[in-house]
Formats: C-alpha cells, sequence, structure tokens
C-alpha cells in the first residue's frame, strides 16, 4: 500500500528542505503552504501522516490538526514549531491528539524516524481494526447459522410429529366407524399400531425437549 505524507509551512525553503530530506523515504511527500491549502488537500486525497508548522498566517499548525482531528481522524499528526510555549504544546497534544512535536529547526532523520514510527502505529490500528471487523463478521455469520440450526431442527423435530399425530387420528377414526365389524386380529392390529404411534410421539417429544435445549 502506498503511503502519503502532507508537509504543511508557510517557509517554502523550509518546505522544500524537508522534501529533499525525504525524497528517498518509501512513501510520497506532498506539500501544502497554508492551513487552507491543506485542508483542501485532505478533503480530495488519502493521506497517512500530516507535519504541520504552528505559526502560519490565516489557520495555525493547532488549528489546522484540529480539524483534522475531528474530519479524518485516522491521519496521523506531527506538529513543528520554533517557539517553545507549554500553552502551544498543551493544546495540540489536547485538541488536535498530536502523536509527535517537533521544535524547529527539526532534526531532519529525527522526523524520519517518527513519520515511519506514526506509519507503523497506523498500520497495526487498521490491522486490529480489520482483525476486529472481520471477527464481528464471523461472529454474526455463527449466530445466523445458530439460529439456521435451531429453526431447522425445530422444523425437523415438527415434520416428524405431524405423520404421527395422523396416524392416530386415522386408528381412531377407524375404530369409531368400523370397530364393530373387526375381528379380533384387527383389533389386535389397531391397538399394535395406536401402541407404536404413542411411542413414537412420546420419542418425538423428548427429542424435541432434547433440541430446544441444546439450541436455546
Amino acid at each position: 500500500m502506498d503511503r502519503a505524507i502532507l508537509l504543511v509551512d508557510d517557509d517554502e525553503n523550509l518546505l522544500s528542505g524537508l522534501v529533499r530530506a525525504l525524497h528517498e523515504q518509501p512513501f510520497k511527500v506532498y506539500t501544502a503552504r497554508n492551513g487552507e491549502e491543506a485542508v483542501r488537500f485532505l478533503q480530495t486525497r488519502n493521506i497517512d501522516v500530516i507535519v504541520a508548522d504552528e505559526r502560519m498566517p490565516g489557520m495555525s499548525g493547532v488549528q489546522l490538526l484540529t480539524w483534522v482531528a475531528e474530519n479524518c481522524p485516522d491521519v496521523v499528526r506531527i506538529v513543528l514549531t520554533a517557539y517553545a510555549e507549554a500553552e502551544t504544546a498543551i493544546r495540540a497534544i489536547n485538541d488536535a491528539g498530536v502523536y509527535r512535536f517537533f521544535r524547529k529547526p527539526c532534526n531532519e532523520a529525527r522526523l524520519a524516524v517518527a513519520i515511519h514510527e506514526a506509519l507503523e502505529r497506523k498500520t497495526a490500528s487498521e490491522e486490529g481494526r480489520r482483525t476486529l471487523e472481520s471477527s464481528q463478521r464471523q461472529l454474526c455469520e455463527l449466530k445466523r447459522l445458530g439460529q439456521d440450526a435451531k429453526f431447522q431442527a425445530r422444523i425437523a423435530a415438527k415434520d416428524l410429529q405431524r405423520p404421527i399425530e395422523r396416524i392416530l387420528y386415522c386408528c381412531q377414526r377407524l375404530e369409531e366407524e368400523s370397530g364393530k365389524e373387526m375381528d379380533s386380529d384387527s383389533h389386535a392390529l389397531l391397538a399394535e399400531a395406536r401402541k407404536a404411534a404413542a411411542e413414537a410421539r412420546r420419542l418425538v417429544l423428548q427429542l424435541q425437549a432434547a433440541v430446544a435445549a441444546r439450541t436455546g
């Protein structure tokens, strides 16, 4: 997967220097000269890490990164500042959810390492999310299959019970309509049929109870 970095600074010389320092890295590097341009860029392209200067005309770096945190939360955020202001650092961390904080002029090698670590962090987060989504899909499928099995088991038990009830009904009707005309052998066969059907019904009822217990 191609990774992309967005560098945001109103200092064109600094931007050019960072681009040169990062040109051999295994990710694409894009630039923006102010916060408004960065917002427009983020609305049209997929960016993995943004590195923004704090002191820029118009939208500040922390304001930009706060917007990113609200609208593009998967983008890892790094802020650069030439001023060692505690308030700026606190706002950057609390409001913008900044991953790293660098003072300018920053060490380009350390910045590259921080970007790599940010990308690794994002990759791990994405893999974790995919694993969670996959597990949730599998759980839903198992639940669906379980419901299907429960339904099919109950249908099967009912299907077994219907012919048994039909046999018992036919035996009763036969006895009511022809009982006086039957000989002793016929009466004995009818009694055996009714006994067998009753035993079958008892077993099916036990089966239904077992199915209900196993499938909830």
